[in-house]
């Protein structure tokens, strides 16, 4: 144990004792931000930094008790620590205040210092009661107590087939200790084997198509070289004003479109609390879920009436019981508006952790509490961590450097990164910046050509060097451009890839190494569901893995297309910021450009609770 420190939520340690020279980077602060204040309080553990934290909280008092571990050395003791400390600490101070502004915690060393022998003790005795559970006895069962280690158990004869397979058929065969370690040890091998020959065979196979699409592409490419070769065509090459026009009655002269997010006012709560008061009711009356009456009399009224009235008067302490269903109808309703499963299950199981054990406000209902409780946590997800004005962010930089500012847009096929990129570029010209466009998806084939009739739409300048080239030189060359030309914004399309396609992410993650944009932003559907939580966290995980040094450059923030499309189905937003805790920056709400809108936190919650 390198560390136990004990806090009030609103910020103030009541205790905290380190046990080593030196804890590094501050782990406590880092549980903090990325799990207590991103409503991830259920997981019990949360591993950063080379260390592992495991917490407890008391919510009557807002308490937290946090552990710090070496993550590489095994504490299984720290549970049964941290319910002893808890419960001594709330048994010496708990009468002092929620705050703990008056606690005097000098002699809590030593009773510390007990709690820890006495956890280990339990750990040590419930892990030998295990142990105990599974020796066997005489008839054939496998011994994995004290009598099994002094070699007492039965080796068995093993058929040929059983020596093939590892594993015996029939009556189970007890095996002396070191021939059942050589056993799993050459079991071990074989399959370590057979999966480096599987790799290899998938890896050929790869690579073989990866040849045939490479030549294919270059065959195409120097048969058209002249048409796709745009080094000395000037900056916007030579194309059709009746197209561009064409393009212009689409993206600028339509109407934009009118929308918001939706009318979030109903009676969903009071209809919550009418349901929650009918219960009550029900259990009062003593009515049976058919609408019968019971058969027996209710010979204690007043105790169910007292239970009544402490609720709404707020003197009742918030059970797990009486969380369950207000709870899991939240969570229904989550996973309703297209939040993933798994992430509404972590987050109403944290909204669980925090309520079980507090004390109701006055003249309110379980319900009521639940949904305040979830609106928070709601709005602390969706609420950016860092800042997400690109104006000022653009200004600062202009101030200190005559470097571009550089924003790199990536995703899948098709989810229209291209125009998001010309909506922002639009957005940007309105703030009085100058815009270059950076043509780096030199894979697909018309994508020069669709970059070109935005960027002459708008009226900016585009930086192309036609296709079969280097997307990470093009967009090198591009910055250097922007710079010698006094720019103030680079705007770098990239080829859409699926998130599985490695060679492809191994090129995106090189266009960031190289060079070191300023902004990646990921542009993915709205209304394609979980599916773009998949996209998000494998984009995240390329860029990882594919990057060198040890302080990779990942995705910054997020662009949702076709936002207007999905009614209050918003959860994919939910979904995606609780993956990566990046924020949201925009939401394309329409074809024109200027359907580009910014994320009304307030909205988005009132649509998921709707």
């Amino acid at each position: 144990l390198d560390q136990f420190t004990i806090f009030h939520e609103g910020g103030l340690v009541l205790w905290s004792e380190t046990f080593v020279e030196e804890v590094r980077g501050s782990p406590v602060d880092v549980l903090i931000r990325n799990v207590l204040l991103e409503e991830r309080a259920a997981e019990r553990e949360f591993v950063s930094g080379g260390y592992r934290m495991q917490w407890k909280l008391d919510n009557a008092r807002g308490w937290v008790f946090v552990s710090v571990s070496q993550n590489v050395i095994p504490t299984p003791y720290v549970p049964y620590l941290l319910d002893l400390v808890r419960a001594a600490f709330v048994d010496q101070y708990g009468t002092t205040g929620a705050e703990g502004r008056d606690v005097k915690t000098d002699g809590f060393k030593a009773l510390f210092m007990t709690l820890l022998r006495k956890a280990e003790e339990l750990e040590k005795t419930s892990r030998m009661g295990k142990a105990r559970e599974n020796v066997r006895d005489d008839s054939g069962r496998l011994s994995l107590g004290v009598e099994g280690s002094k070699g007492e158990v039965r080796s068995a004869q093993s058929t040929r087939g059983q020596e093939e397979s590892g594993f015996g058929e029939g009556e189970d065969q007890a095996l002396d200790p070191e021939e059942e370690v050589r056993r799993n040890r050459d079991q071990w091998i074989l399959k370590q084997q057979k999966k480096k020959v599987d790799e290899k065979s998938s890896q050929r196979r790869d690579l073989a198509g990866s040849l045939k699409q490479k030549k294919g592409m270059s065959e195409t490419a120097e048969a058209t070289e002249e048409n796709l070769d745009y080094s000395n065509a000037g900056p916007l090459g030579n194309f059709g004003d009746a197209e561009v026009q064409r393009a212009r009655e689409i993206y600028l002269d339509a109407t934009p479109n009118s929308y918001t997010l939706l009318d979030v006012t109903d009676d969903d709560d009071n209809q919550l609390d009418l349901d929650e008061l009918a219960d009550r009711a029900i259990q009062l009356a003593n009515v049976s879920e058919d609408g019968t009456s019971g058969s027996k009399p209710h010979r204690r009224p007043a105790n169910r009436v007292i239970g009544f009235f402490q609720g709404l008067a707020g003197r009742k302490d918030l059970s797990e019981s009486d969380l369950e269903q207000p709870v899991g109808k939240f969570k229904e309703n989550l996973i309703a508006k297209n939040v993933a499963a798994h992430i509404a299950d972590k987050l109403c199981d944290s909204v669980n952790a925090q309520l079980q054990g507090k004390r109701m406000e006055s003249m309110t209902t379980v319900s009521k509490t639940v949904r305040v409780a979830m609106e928070d946590a709601l709005t602390r997800i969706l609420t950016p961590r860092q800042g997400v004005d690109m104006i000022a962010d653009i200004a600062a930089k202009k101030k200190l450097s005559d470097d571009p500012f550089v924003v790199v847009f990536c995703g899948v096929n098709g989810v229209g990164k291209s125009t998001s990129l010309a909506k922002i570029c639009y957005f940007l010209q309105e703030h009085g910046f100058k815009v270059l466009l950076a043509a780096c998806d030199t894979f697909r084939a018309g994508a020069v050509e669709q970059l070109r009739t935005h960027a002459r739409c708008l009226n900016v300048e585009m930086y192309e060097r036609g296709y079969g080239k280097d997307a990470a030189s093009v967009a090198n060359e591009a910055i250097r451009h922007a710079r010698s030309r006094l720019m103030d914004v680079v705007l770098v399309d990239t080829a859409g890839r699926m998130q599985d396609n490695e060679p492809l992410m191994r090129a995106l993650a090189k266009l960031v190494a190289v060079n070191k944009p300023d902004r990646v932003f990921f542009v993915g559907e709205a209304l394609v569901g979980n599916e773009a939580v998949d996209q998000l966290t494998k984009f995240n995980q390329a860029l990882i893995d594919h990057q060198p040094g040890n302080n990779p450059r990942t995705i910054d923030g997020i662009v949702l297309t076709k936002f207007d499309t999905i009614d209050d189905k918003v959860g994919a937003a939910v979904s995606m910021v609780y993956t990566t805790g990046q924020p949201i920056v925009f939401v394309g709400v329409g074809q024109t450009y200027m359907d580009l809108r910014k994320v009304d936190t307030t909205a988005l919650v009132a649509a998921l609770l709707k």
